[in-house]
């Protein structure tokens, strides 16, 4: 039987078209994952199934860390539906840009075939053929319901200007998890009584220049210690401080912008927040972590703007810090996207009260 062609949809933004497809993916039952297992226990099965995804993950940035990745470089989304009576609807939605329409849906088509062909073989993975499909592995029908500022919010890492021996600094935490965290973030989904989606919007990048240059200046500019007020002691800061810059200021690494959203139309509490944001900052004993931080959108206007980005899978800067630096707010690195971007891997008795969704008709 021939295969259908994936849905793919088609829009114009000034002189570029847009193209986007979308992808449900399904977990394998266990004793099929067991036949995975290069190792000789659970934990290696675990351990091997968390490398795939990491390959994965890294496979989508495009060039080199030095080189400013192509403007119509992909954008792909991670999508996990709550349909309340029937589970989690896990989901991939993959877009490009290009010049002319046919060029946009045939570079759709060609990073559909990528996917499906890479993801990580401890899932299944089926792309939309149908509008239906495809409208549903999107969420149009919860993105329409959400019209409120408080049906919307964006999980980010902790970020606050402080004082430090060498002066003012900007510093947020990273994300980071164990390798078992993400079992709550899918409870708490696939138990919450309402309709509600988490989505991971994910797109290469690089540290760019003035963004560099930002972090050399909090590494480099000294002020005398007694000019800090005692009101803020530094010392403590510094510890929070150090990790970060030291970290971004590699050359080598691979960066993203990522961003994550929660979306529920009867409004997103912080019950439904809290656990997902802890699951994705956890402390541990080499880094410390100030946590995370719940903004929703400030009024109507915007709610319908992050709506809009949404459904374009777009990545707005978020304008937390210093607008001219407003990207480092979603800068992340891949030791952080992987602890973000993380699909599920029940372990073999499943998780308490969470059904994931098989294979749509279509």
């Amino acid at each position: 039987m021939e295969l259908r062609a994936p849905w793919v949809e088609l829009s114009q933004s000034g002189q570029s078209w847009q193209a986007i497809f979308a992808c449900q993916f399904c977990v394998q039952p266990f004793e099929t994952l067991q036949k995975n297992r290069w190792g000789f226990n659970a934990a290696a099965l675990l351990a091997e199934a968390l490398d795939r995804q990491k390959l994965f993950i890294e496979s989508q940035f495009h060039g080199n860390p030095l080189r400013e990745p192509s403007q119509n470089a992909h954008t792909l989304a991670l999508r996990v539906t709550r349909i309340p009576g029937e589970g989690l609807l896990l989901a991939l939605v993959g877009t490009v840009k290009a010049p002319r329409q046919e060029e946009a849906r045939a570079n759709a088509l060609e990073y559909c075939n990528e996917l499906t062909s890479t993801f990580p073989h401890d899932y299944t993975i089926h792309p939309a053929t149908t509008q239906q499909a495809f409208d549903k592995l999107t969420g149009q029908e919860l993105l329409a319901n959400c019209q409120s500022g408080q049906s919307m919010a964006q999980l980010l890492r902790f970020e606050k200007q402080i004082r430090t021996q060498n002066g003012l600094a900007y510093v947020n935490g990273f994300w980071q998890t164990s390798d078992r965290s993400d079992e709550q973030t899918w409870r708490m989904l696939g138990n919450y009584p309402r309709p509600a989606m988490l989505s991971i919007s994910l797109q290469p990048a690089i540290l760019e220049g003035n963004e560099r240059q930002f972090l050399w200046d909090m590494k480099t500019v000294s002020v005398p210690f007694e000019n800090i007020s005692q009101m803020h002691p530094a010392q403590p800061f510094d510890k929070w401080v150090e990790p970060f810059i030291e970290r971004r200021l590699n050359p080598w690494k691979r960066y993203y912008l990522m961003q994550v959203h929660l979306l529920c139309p009867a409004g997103v509490t912080d019950s439904l927040a809290r656990p997902i944001g802890a699951a994705m900052t956890r402390e541990n004993d080499s880094l410390l972590s100030p946590g995370f931080l719940t903004v929703h959108p400030a009024n109507d206007l915007t709610a319908r703007e992050w709506r809009a980005g949404l459904e374009r899978l777009e990545i707005a800067p978020t304008h937390f810090n210093p607008s001219s630096l407003s990207r480092l707010s979603d800068l992340a690195d891949l030791g952080e996207v992987h602890s973000v971007f993380r699909l599920p891997y029940p372990p073999e008795a499943g998780l308490p009260g969470v059904e994931f969704i098989g294979p749509l008709e279509q």
